[in-house]
């Protein structure tokens, strides 16, 4: 064994100028096998300015009991419809705190047209805790695969025929609503007004949907209202004991919407077949 190999290793050389102590704080004097770290300024040395990016502010959620200023303007411009003896607006599912302002501009009834899983039973709880009446609609869509299926639709019929009584037997300031407040919330409205005698005639249910929110109206959509003439305004017309309004229904052109509603009339075909 050499005496180089046994011996410590000697010490580094002083520091002899500010250059040295200046090459130390740029990382450029590193023990040999070492290689310098990158800082965050040595961008500055290559002429490239560094980037910079601003630290993220994160949302502050509304106080318990406060309105998003957006949905409170919404909800002072809520637009009500004469039904039975009440009076029915529509709008997309609000929260709790939509809740309390609601009930503080004179609405009395809260209709949800939602599935158990979209946890609607939260709306109800609220609504009992402020003393609002609930009806809750068991319905999770608006489609041909979802009106078809029969023990679901009679859970829905008997929940649109406690509100129609309701709407009959008070006089209710009531706010109908699903998630978006479109789908669901467009065929249910319609089917009420239409079995209610409200409106006589499609044109005449649609114009009262227009004057209540323009959104569901747009967004409703022909072939969902044509599920609603030959779906549920009879189901409900049988379990109310009424004549059923004469069957309204528009062409559907739309080519990709045809196909869609074929293949759910066959997929419902098959499942039919299975019971």
């Amino acid at each position: 064994t050499t005496a180089s190999s046994s011996s410590p290793s000697s010490p580094p050389p002083p520091l002899s100028s500010s250059s040295d102590i200046a090459a130390i704080s740029d990382g450029s004097l590193q023990p040999k096998g070492k290689q310098a770290k990158k800082t965050p300024d040595a961008k500055k040395t290559s002429g490239e300015s560094p980037k910079f990016t601003p630290a993220r502010t994160p949302k502050k959620r509304p106080k318990k009991g406060t309105v998003v200023k957006s949905a409170a303007n919404e909800i002072e411009e809520l637009r009500f419809q004469p039904i039975l003896t009440s009076s029915l607006t529509v709008w997309h599912r609000p929260k709790k705190q939509h809740i309390v302002h609601l009930k503080e501009k004179g609405v009395t009834m809260l209709i949800t047209c939602q599935a158990d899983r979209e946890h609607a039973q939260s709306v109800g709880k609220e609504c009992k805790r402020l003393g609002l009446k609930w009806v809750h609609v068991p319905l999770g869509g608006a489609n041909l695969t979802l009106l078809s299926d029969k023990a679901d639709m009679a859970k829905v019929v008997t929940a649109l025929d406690a509100a129609y009584h309701m709407l009959k037997n008070g006089e209710e300031k009531a706010l109908l609503h699903c998630a978006a407040g479109i789908h669901r919330t467009g065929i249910c409205t319609y089917t009420l007004l239409r079995c209610s005698g409200e409106a006589k005639t499609r044109k005449e249910a649609m114009e009262r949907i227009k004057a209540i929110r323009l959104h569901t109206h747009d967004g409703v959509k022909d072939w969902r209202i044509n599920l609603a003439e030959e779906i549920l305004i009879p189901l409900l017309s049988q379990k109310l004991g009424i004549d059923v309004p004469p069957r309204e229904l528009v062409e559907i052109k739309d080519p990709k919407v045809l196909a869609r509603l074929k293949s759910r009339e066959r997929c419902g075909a098959r499942a039919e077949s299975k019971h």
